[in-house]
């Protein structure tokens, strides 16, 4: 946690008003390391609520259960995406690195329960952190009727607050009066196991056999009280409530100043008649964008990373973040879309995703206000994507506010490779959604017509979502041939990255007919666009398909055999020069 945004207060009056009597040095203490342990785990009051809500670590699906792991420098709260993973007892098969942060994606075993039901009389077990951690929780799991929390630094007060969830009281047994300090110790993290006292002996052996410190913190009790026994001699018992003292009402953060949009007229800029070079300029640009780290680089596709398995396994990032820099909210509704849509793009079903926000200063009022735009932006596309966001992690000290995003998923039944490369020439090329030739913070804006926009284009989830049913639905049924993502560069970039992944002499022949500009069908960053080739025999059952979920297609040309990327009459280039 950083240093400077340690605000914690703890006031004696504020207890001694609530006890009806002043609490003696040991209730005080105890009271304050249980307080001290939430407030590092969440602590800026005004972002509290979105943290807390968002800080499960398992996606649970039908057929995958999957652990996210999140890290990253100047968090304001301290993890580890690997701790996340040993907790579990297993490595992570996917990797996302960027300059700032690290995130982790480990698979578990759908016969291995994780969950039980807490019954109020379970022992609570610590295990330090250490090099046997993952051997030691795999085995653990295997003993069943055993839950693991994850503790990361300071943490582990908090974890415990949470398993009572202000219905079981709480037996917490210590050598000492002063060890009450290791429930907000920065140097005490690992794992809180929840077990059978029967279970304590095969645990503790465990742990000695993989050479790891643990010690038994204590037991759950119905009865609504935390009570500190040192030597088994009892020497404080509060009420639950203490410990759980009502909060105010979360208040809706506002921007103090609302800049002015600084709107753009593209139609002023003059019309030509050919963008043959424009678009070889744009191709150039975006092979030289260096976009991720991803892991394993062996099955690496892009910005996606697919994990081998009976059911493979993917993550995939956005590669459109420059939209986030002008409207915090709108874009980051565009990245998680984006990202997803890859996914399905190689016929992956989305499952959830996680992201890291990275702010500014967050104990100004206008920079909470941005992380709280990205969170409700997130929030709203997980909800229409029917996605789910797991592990929200916050930075701070960035200079401008970035969000790393991935989203993770798994290949759907009965689906075959797919990539961008048109298969075979005659088939016909079809555009899904709407073009709206959005240039505003578009590359071609920026690069080639030197524009400097703070609008960004907008995006439809609900029609986006459709798409994705449309794409996943094509793919299944075998009916289209590739798919390429209208992303960074617009429709010529689409186009020309299936041209050149495709084999030597196919080309693609467009004449796309809008109320558009040239330009603005070209290198328009419109949302919700991807670009498919199908068999001439499939196109009137694949148009079926668009026409009952509710999504607009366009046949907008051929696959042709000449080698050249030819767009109306404005664009012709050949293959080799991409």
């Amino acid at each position: 946690m950083l240093k400077k945004y340690d605000r914690f207060e703890f006031s004696e009056k504020d207890f001694t008003s609530q006890l009806g009597r002043k609490p003696s040095e040991i209730e005080y203490n105890l009271l304050k390391h249980f307080f001290y342990s939430r407030y590092l785990s969440h602590p800026i009051p005004e972002l509290r609520n979105i943290l807390a809500k968002n800080n499960q670590q398992i996606l649970y699906a039908d057929s995958q259960n999957l652990v996210v792991g999140t890290e990253s420098k100047n968090s304001i709260t301290t993890c580890s995406a690997l701790r996340t993973q040993y907790a579990f007892g297993i490595k992570p098969i996917l990797k996302f690195h960027s300059s700032l942060s690290k995130i982790t994606l480990g698979k578990i075993d759908k016969d291995k329960k994780l969950n039980y039901p807490i019954h109020g009389n379970e022992s609570l077990l610590f295990i330090q952190d250490g090099a046997n951690l993952k051997k030691a929780c795999s085995e653990i799991i295997d003993l069943g009727y055993v839950s693991i929390l994850i503790v990361h630094p300071g943490s582990l007060g908090n974890v415990v607050l949470d398993l009572s969830k202000n219905s079981f009281g709480l037996d917490l047994k210590l050598s000492k009066a002063d060890d009450t300090r290791i429930l907000s110790d920065i140097q005490i993290h690992g794992v809180l196991c929840v077990l059978n006292p029967e279970l304590a002996s095969d645990i503790n052996n465990i742990c000695h056999k993989q050479r790891l410190s643990n010690r038994i913190l204590g037991q759950l009790k119905s009865s609504q009280f935390i009570s500190l026994l040192i030597h088994n001699i009892l020497k404080a018992s509060l009420p639950l409530a203490s410990f759980f003292p009502s909060e105010a009402p979360s208040q809706t953060l506002t921007p103090v100043v609302k800049t002015k949009e600084n709107r753009t007229d593209i139609k002023t800029v003059k019309e030509l008649k050919n963008y043959s070079k424009h678009v070889l300029t744009i191709w150039k640009l975006i092979k030289k964008q260096k976009l991720n780290y991803l892991k394993p680089k062996k099955y690496a596709i892009g910005t996606m990373a697919v994990y081998k398995s009976k059911k493979d396994i993917a993550v995939a990032v956005p590669d459109n973040s420059h939209f986030l820099k002008y409207d915090i909210k709108t874009g980051s509704r565009i990245l998680i879309a984006n990202a997803s849509r890859q996914l399905v793009n190689k016929g992956f079903k989305p499952l959830g995703f996680t992201m890291i926000m990275h702010g500014g200063d967050l104990r100004k009022n206008d920079d909470q206000w941005e992380m709280q735009e990205m969170v409700m932006g997130a929030v709203e596309t997980s909800q229409l994507l029917n996605m789910k966001l797991i592990n929200l992690l916050m930075t701070s000290d960035n200079i401008h506010p970035d969000l790393d995003v991935c989203v993770f998923g798994e290949k759907m039944v009965n689906t075959i490779h797919i990539d961008e490369s048109f298969q075979n020439e005659n088939n016909f090329i079809t555009m899904l959604g709407s073009h709206r030739g959005e240039l505003n913070g578009s590359l071609y804006q920026k690069e080639i017509q030197k524009i400097s926009s703070k609008l960004i284009p907008s995006v439809d989830l609900g029609m986006e979502a459709r798409l994705q049913e449309v794409v996943l639905q094509g793919i299944q049924t075998r009916l289209i041939q590739s798919v390429s993502n209208v992303s960074t560069g617009g429709l010529a970039a689409a186009i020309a990255k299936s041209i050149s992944q495709s084999e030597n002499g196919i080309g693609a022949r467009i004449h796309l007919s809008r109320k558009l500009r040239q330009d603005e069908m070209l290198f328009g960053e419109t949302q919700g666009l991807v670009i498919v080739s199908i068999e001439e025999s499939d196109l009137m059952e694949f148009e079926r398909i668009c026409m009952n979920i509710g999504i607009p297609s366009t046949t907008i040309g051929r696959v042709t055999g000449d080698g050249r990327f030819q767009f109306n009459d404005v664009v012709n280039v050949a293959r080799d020069d991409f």
